[in-house]
């Protein structure tokens, strides 16, 4: 929005006079609002300006936010408000990406919880994404070293003799958004791929249709009869699979394209506007030609339209129009200009090219309960059975007796993956006759294990227990339940006695006086939190 303001200045669109005063009312808006380490939350309550919970940090957005106060600055040092300019030069030079930043990987998370003081939602690894404006000036002003660009991948996918980078979900915002403030340098790896981009959207569309998709609206609303919104993207650019379910196209998308083929864009807009897709504040959202929601042949227009999307649009004009002014003026920041050279890599020669399936699939793939596995006994096994449970990041393997160990990625949280030899993990049960031990349970009286949770049955001290065991959906833990039916009224206590580790397995046996030391625990909200100690 401050960007727009002044590119439909050096449109002729907006009185300079109107485009300072929207900036100033922004800029006196975002100078009240709380950050964290100079960063704006995801989301706020647009009344109290509070940040609304979870309170996240977006790595994409905060670089964008950050590209965009960097050449604002520029434009109003151009027009000689220099308080303007000092303001949103403060804003920009708060905002420090280390934070935001894996060291070990060498990769921004995706978002970052201020609350928990961790990164959340992955991270992002792909050169050809929306985080690369993101990247670069993160390398420009220093906050990361620069071996992270080079951390990026290059993998590539080919269409019909073309070639270009891959990114996740195929949408002509990851190839071109950070093109409205990074030039393309020709024959440059990044643009051979903007190109080969436009080549497999163009072939993505239905012969005479507009072509371009990309993350937008689309024709389908939400119980508030607000229309639902997703990535809507082209399959043979996308590692994600299934993009090609839905055919949604965006005219924001030509506006992005003109950094690359200007008069094709412009022709396409133009098959758009014929369409019938301009309306009060420019060009709609999008037109939905999916088949299982389209009943025109012109397609069903998403009559809404996102802010976000008309000022990339402006931006675009504003580039192709009046000499790429918006790169100029972030190309004029002096750190953001040396740095040039990373955007002039080439397409290599020879690379490896990745080879996918193209099987469509369906975004919620039916279960099939009759492949569901279980295994039953009872005391009178002679053999002990063994469970592996995972959620993917979380992994639990348990045994018929209730033994078992816990892993983390490579960390074991409890156990030993080696064998069973050791209990990890023991519930212990006291009642008015002794203690017992619940898990392991020896021989329990009936035990089930299956695809998704374990479970045990025994008796002791006139207490009948049963427990299970399964991992947490979206977590990185596990859930234990425990139901107790005593015989009569009596006191009981249940202790749960574990052996936490915490680290990779093989350093923590290799050292084992040493990794048992490093470990703290401290009660919290109800819970006890066990942590490592700095080394």
């Amino acid at each position: 929005a401050l960007c727009s303001c002044a590119a439909a200045c050096d449109m002729d669109f907006l009185p300079r006079g109107e485009a300072l005063g929207m900036i100033a009312r922004m800029l006196d808006a975002l100078e009240r609002m709380p950050r964290w380490q100079g960063h704006y939350y995801n989301w706020y309550d647009t009344r109290t300006l509070a940040p609304l919970t979870p309170p996240y940090v977006s790595t994409v957005d905060s670089g964008n936010l950050c590209a965009a106060l960097i050449a604002l600055r520029e434009a109003l040092c151009e027009w000689g408000e220099r308080d303007l300019a000092a303001r949103a030069d403060a804003l920009a030079g708060a905002m420090r990406f280390s934070p935001l930043y894996d060291a070990d990987r060498n990769l921004f998370y995706i978002c970052y919880d201020t609350q928990a003081q961790r990164g959340v939602g992955g991270w992002y690894d792909l050169l050809a994404s929306e985080a690369m404006l993101t990247s670069y000036l993160a390398v420009a002003r220093g906050d990361v070293p620069e071996k992270h660009w080079r951390r990026l991948s290059r993998a590539q996918l080919q269409k019909e003799g073309y070639r270009g980078l891959a990114s996740w979900t195929g949408t002509m915002f990851e190839y071109l958004m950070p093109a409205l403030f990074l030039p393309i340098c020709r024959s440059s790896l990044l643009y051979e791929s903007s190109r080969f981009c436009l080549y497999a959207q163009k072939r993505r569309a239905w012969a005479g249709r507009p072509w371009g998709v990309s993350e937008s609206a689309f024709y389908s609303l939400d119980a508030a009869l607000n229309y639902r919104y997703k990535a809507n993207g082209c399959a043979a650019l996308a590692l994600k699979r299934g993009q090609d379910a839905d055919l949604v196209v965006s005219p924001y998308s030509s506006f992005l394209a003109l950094a690359v083929e200007p008069q094709s864009a412009v022709r396409n807009l133009r098959r758009l506007e014929r369409l019938g897709t301009v309306g009060r504040f420019g060009f709609i959202e999008a037109l939905d030609f999916t088949p299982a929601r389209c009943r025109r042949e012109d397609g069903e227009p998403v009559r809404c339209y996102m802010a976000h999307h008309v000022g990339m649009s402006i931006l675009a004009a504003a580039n192709a129009v009046c000499a790429g002014s918006v790169r100029r003026r972030f190309f004029a920041d002096g750190a953001m200009r040396a740095y040039d050279l990373l955007l002039q890599e080439r397409l290599p020669d020879a690379v490896p090219v990745i080879r996918r399936d193209l099987t469509r699939v369906p975004e919620k793939p039916e279960r099939r309960f009759d492949a569901r596995w279980q295994l039953r006994g009872g005391e009178q096994d002679r053999e002990e059975r063994c469970c592996l449970l995972s959620n993917g990041a979380y992994d639990i393997m348990s045994t018929s007796q209730g033994r078992g160990f816990a892993l983390c990625g490579r960390r074991s949280v409890y156990g030993s993956p080696r064998g069973l030899d050791r209990d990890g993990l023991r519930l212990l049960l006291t009642t008015g006759e002794g203690s017992f031990t619940l898990a392991p349970c020896g021989r329990p009286a009936r035990w089930e294990l299956s695809e998704d949770r374990c479970r045990w049955e025994c008796a002791a001290g006139g207490v009948h227990a049963v427990m299970s065991v399964s991992t947490a959906g979206g977590e990185l833990g596990e859930l234990r339940a425990i139901r107790l039916t005593a015989q009569r009224a009596q006191r009981v206590t249940l202790t749960l006695e574990l052996e936490p580790i915490l680290a990779v397995y093989e350093d923590y046996v290799n050292h084992p006086a040493y990794w048992k030391l490093g470990v703290a625990a401290e009660p919290e909200d109800g819970a006890l939190l066990l942590h490592r100690l700095p080394r």
